[in-house]
């Protein structure tokens, strides 16, 4: 499944630290594929296997991974047509 994380405000540490992490959290079950920084935020692209984690499973393992960062409370996570709060 394809997942987009979406950081509307300016985060506490760099891109490559939250994609570490969430490579690390996703082991052989996903990757990061793809970033972007934009003038008004940033964002994050994983592909996770369906077969590996439910759609409430890879929310929870996105909480885990990047709660320890401080991350902004207006950040979100899309899976399909479901928004769901990173924090």
């Amino acid at each position: 499944m394809d997942v987009f994380i979406y950081f509307k405000e300016r985060l506490p540490v760099g891109l490559d630290v939250l994609e570490d992490a969430l490579d690390a959290a996703l082991g052989e079950n996903g990757e990061v594929t793809g970033s972007g920084t934009g003038q008004v935020g940033s964002n994050l692209d994983l592909y996770v296997d369906d077969n590996d984690m439910s759609v409430d499973e890879v929310v929870e393992m996105i909480r885990r991974a990047l709660g320890v960062y401080g991350i902004p409370k207006s950040s979100t996570i899309v899976i399909g047509e479901n928004n769901f709060s990173v924090v």
